[in-house]
C-alpha cells in the first residue's frame, strides 16, 4: 500500500519522476517514524493520502509545491521538525504553506477546536485551504472503524467548519469539489439519523450557494 502510494505521488498522472517530491516523502517518512493512526496504520500514510488527494483534485502549474506541502503538512505540529528545517530543505514557499496548516495550540484551546479551525480555514490562502480540505476528507474517510462518540463529534465538527466556509468564504472550483466529496463521505460514514439530517441541511446549503453563485456569475 505504501509503495503504491509513493509511486503514484512520485510519478503523478503522466508526469516524469520528480526528485523533490521523493525528497519530501522521505523527509516526512523519517519525521513521522514511530507514529501511528487510530487504526494502527503508520502515520505516514495520512500525509501521503492527503498528497494523493491534492493530485486528484488540483490542476495547477504549481502542483509540485502543493504535493510537497501536503506531504509535510503535519511535520511542524506533530514532529520535531522546525520551520527553519523546511525552509532549508524545501524553500520559503513550502515552509509558509506548512506553517499556515499548523495549529496554534493556545488559540485552539482558547476558542475551542471547531471555532478555531472554522476561523483559521476561512482566512488561510487558497493553496493551504486545498490541502486542509484534502486533510479533512482523508480524516472523514478514516472514521469508519472509530467509536461512535468520536465519529459523532468529528462529523459535527466538520459540519460546523464547512458551514462557516460555505457562508463566509469565496471558494474556488477545487475547494467546492473537495467539499462536495466530504459531504458525500459524511453521508456514507454516518449511522446517526439525526446527524444525517444535519448533513442533509449542509448539502442543501452547499447546493443553494452553488445556484446563487451560478445565477450571479453565469459565465
Amino acid at each position: 500500500m505504501k509503495d503504491k502510494t509513493i509511486n503514484h505521488l512520485t510519478l503523478g498522472p503522466q508526469k516524469p519522476y520528480n526528485p523533490n517530491i521523493q525528497k519530501a516523502i522521505d523527509f516526512a517518512t523519517k519525521a513521522h517514524k514511530g507514529q501511528f493512526r487510530k487504526d494502527g496504520i503508520p502515520y505516514i500514510h495520512h500525509p501521503l493520502n492527503v498528497a494523493q488527494k491534492v493530485i486528484e483534485f488540483k490542476n495547477s502549474k504549481s502542483l509540485t509545491t502543493l504535493i510537497i506541502s501536503a506531504c509535510l503538512h503535519d511535520t511542524l505540529e506533530d514532529t520535531n521538525t522546525t520551520y527553519d528545517d523546511i525552509v532549508k530543505e524545501f524553500g520559503l514557499l513550502v515552509a509558509n504553506i506548512v506553517k499556515e496548516l499548523t495549529n496554534d495550540p493556545k488559540t485552539k484551546e482558547s476558542l475551542g477546536k471547531q471555532q478555531y479551525l472554522a476561523q483559521k480555514m476561512s482566512e488561510m490562502s487558497s493553496w493551504a485551504l486545498v490541502i486542509k480540505l484534502c486533510d479533512r476528507l482523508d480524516n472523514v474517510q478514516d472514521l469508519v472503524p472509530c467509536n461512535q462518540e468520536f465519529k459523532t463529534r468529528y462529523i459535527r465538527e466538520t459540519i460546523g467548519i464547512l458551514t462557516n466556509l460555505i457562508k463566509n468564504r469565496t471558494l474556488s472550483n477545487t475547494h467546492k469539489a473537495i467539499i462536495e466529496q466530504i459531504i458525500h463521505t459524511l453521508f456514507w460514514v454516518c449511522q446517526n439519523e439525526d446527524l444525517k439530517k444535519e448533513i442533509d441541511e449542509l448539502h442543501s446549503l452547499f447546493t443553494n450557494h452553488q445556484k446563487k453563485y451560478e445565477k450571479r456569475f453565469p459565465y
